[in-house]
Formats: C-alpha cells, sequence, structure tokens
C-alpha cells in the first residue's frame, strides 16, 4: 500500500547503456549543496563511495578496518567504512559505504558519479528497480495486484538472496543449469568460458575480442552469441522455459567461484555464479526486480 514514506525517483541512462542511476542531493563539508549521482547496482552487496568524494562529502569513519572488495576482474581493491548522509527524493538518508580509494570518479550528463548503492540498500528499503517504467520506488506488490498469470516471467529472489547476498536467475540449455546473477550494473551479459564448454549451451563465438570494465582494471574477453532458455514459472507455479539467443561476453572465469560460496545448511554444495544478465538485456525485456516482494518478473502486455 503507497504512503508517504515511500520513494519513487526515475532512473537515468549511462554512457548508451541502460545502467540504471539516481540522482542524490549531498552537502560538503562547508555545508553547501551538490547533486550526484548513484549508480544502482544489483550486482553488489555493499554500497560504494569513491574515494575522491573523501575529500568533499560530509562522512563519517566507522573504525579503522581496512577492507578488501572483490572486482569482477578478479582483482580486489581496499576499502575503509564510512556513513554517508544524502537525499533521495524527498528522504533522508545515512547508510554505512565503502569509501574505495583506488576507485574513480566517472560523470555523466555534466554531474559526477559519486557512488554506488547494492543489494544490501536495495532489501532494506524495500526497492523496486522498474525498467518498465524507468524508477526506483517503494515496493507495493502483494497477491492481490500481481500473480503468476499475470506474468511473462516471474523467478523467485529468495535463494538467491539467502545464497549469496544477490538476485540470481537461472538459464537452461541440454538439461544443465547454470546461475547467473541479474546483474542492473553490467553492460553486457557475460559466461564463463568453461560453462559453454561444459553446459553443451549452442554458441557461436565472433571474431573480435572485448573488454570488460571494473572499478579498477579491464578483463579481456572473447565475444560470442548464446541460446539458452530462462527458467520460469507458469501460471501453475510450475518451472517452465522461456527461449532467448543474445551476445555475451566469454569471461575466463566464473562470476562467483565455488570455493566462495560454501555449503548450505544440508551441506550441499552451493553452485557458483557462472555468469551474468546485464542491465541491457533487463531493460529490453522489461524486467521488474523487486527487492521488496523478493521477485523478478515482466508483467504481461494488455
Amino acid at each position: 500500500m503507497k504512503n508517504e514514506d515511500n520513494i519513487r525517483v526515475n532512473m537515468g541512462r549511462m554512457r548508451g547503456y541502460y545502467i540504471p542511476f539516481i540522482e542524490v542531493d549531498f552537502m560538503d563539508k562547508d555545508a553547501k549543496e551538490h547533486t550526484g549521482l548513484m549508480i544502482v547496482d544489483s550486482g553488489t552487496n555493499d554500497n560504494l563511495l569513491f574515494g575522491e568524494m573523501a575529500d568533499l562529502c560530509m562522512v563519517t569513519k566507522v573504525g579503522d578496518e581496512v577492507n578488501p572488495i572483490s572486482t569482477i576482474s578478479g582483482d580486489t581493491i581496499e576499502s575503509t567504512q564510512v556513513q554517508f548522509s544524502f537525499v533521495l527524493g524527498s528522504h533522508q538518508i545515512r547508510e554505512d559505504f565503502c569509501l574505495c580509494n583506488d576507485s574513480h570518479i566517472w560523470n555523466q550528463c555534466g554531474m559526477t558519479i559519486i557512488g554506488i548503492i547494492g543489494t544490501t540498500f536495495l532489501c532494506r528499503h524495500n526497492l523496486v528497480i522498474d525498467y518498465n517504467e524507468g524508477t526506483l520506488h517503494t515496493s507495493d506488490v502483494n497477491p492481490e495486484n500481481l500473480s503468476i498469470s499475470d506474468c511473462d516471467y516471474f523467478f523467485p529472489m529468495e535463494i538467491g538472496l539467502k545464497c549469496y547476498r544477490l538476485p540470481v536467475v537461472a538459464i537452461k540449455q541440454n538439461d544443465a543449469e547454470v546461475v547467473m546473477l541479474a546483474d542492473t550494473g553490467a553492460t553486457n551479459n557475460s559466461i564463463a568460458k568453461q560453462s559453454l564448454k561444459d553446459k553443451g549451451f549452442s554458441h557461436s563465438y565472433l571474431d573480435s575480442k572485448d573488454v570488460m570494465n571494473s572499478l579498477v582494471g579491464i578483463v579481456e574477453v572473447d565475444q560470442a552469441t548464446v541460446d539458452f532458455n530462462l527458467l520460469t514459472l507458469d501460471a501453475k507455479g510450475d518451472v517452465a522455459e522461456v527461449s532467448h539467443h543474445d551476445h555475451f561476453m566469454v569471461m575466463p572465469h566464473h562470476i562467483i567461484p565455488s570455493e566462495e560460496t560454501g555449503c548450505d545448511e544440508n551441506g550441499e554444495q552451493i553452485p557458483p555464479v557462472e555468469g551474468l544478465i546485464s542491465s541491457d538485456f533487463m531493460a529490453k525485456q522489461r524486467w521488474v526486480l523487486d527487492f521488496g516482494a523478493k521477485i523478478i518478473y515482466k508483467r504481461k502486455v494488455a
């Protein structure tokens, strides 16, 4: 149910791709007000504040511990924990951020991209990344206004958030299922080279190579087109498949390898995350990632 405490702000499009960002207001050390941008990134757990912002923003250091943050390139960057206050829509928010000294500031539309808000923040505030209407807003979904029969795509978030603290979806080909990160901070789909080889996905390599950017450094990757089926739930709640054909970056390693996933409460190995579904794909599909209701879905077009 909507109320005066709900957040609803427009999301922008970054650098020609649909990497969603939002505007936030904050004060500098001289109490002057600034407007900056934050990337909305479901592919990271923590909030990140780019290192150069420490000289501008009013931040409060939380302890002296230095923590490593892994990047998609397989590298790590060091961070310290700070508290940072900003205004989102009409809401004053104070949150913990990882201040990343080795990261760099980007610019977009004449404004500074000061950091990233991650999945922990999205879950805590029951927020929705809504590619259908281009907004970040408070969840208002309940069984009365959304059922599986209303959706062309429907996938629960609970298992991914429990096992990885991140939203994941599943793809399948030839009876082989692969866990994929639903990453709103990524411009391209990606999959590990070993996964294509071992899981039997129908694919065709392109002649050209490319690079994937992270907060620090780049990863050289191959390019391929891949046939895959997204797993979904049908109107009866049974598992169904939706076929797709799309472009993928072919990475040298898993996004989250088995050695980092551990075991579940039954002692079973949690599968690795072998690739990611990008923001651009989700935007074209008009997905809605609801961190309040804990579902990813696409409504049927009337």
